[in-house]
């Protein structure tokens, strides 16, 4: 407690990966992901104040992968969509 509010702080890890395979022929695989995230809140009265950090340790890793074998491309190339960097932020919530 602060004074007549309260702080909230939260961590939560996740993770994947290990025996991830993006295609059939299991030659590409996924290497295990870990995330974490991170919020602090101040709740006073009818308000919170929020921060937040999502992807903490700014982890590099593709949310997807196509080798050119499956792809299809004209390019010779792999086809890939990384995953978003680190995100920072904050709210503001009232309650009536």
């Amino acid at each position: 407690d602060l004074g007549t509010g309260k702080l909230i702080s939260r961590i939560d890890a996740s993770g994947w990966g290990g025996k991830y395979y993006w295609e059939i022929d299991n030659v590409d695989k996924q290497k295990p992901v870990w995330l974490v995230n991170a919020r602090l809140t101040w709740a006073i009265g009818q308000f919170e104040l929020t921060a937040f950090a999502r992807n903490l340790f700014n982890r590099r890793y593709d949310l997807e992968f196509v080798p050119v074998q499956f792809g299809g491309t004209i390019t010779g190339q792999d086809l890939g969509a990384a995953a978003p960097p680190r995100q920072v932020g904050g709210s503001v919530k009232v309650r009536f």
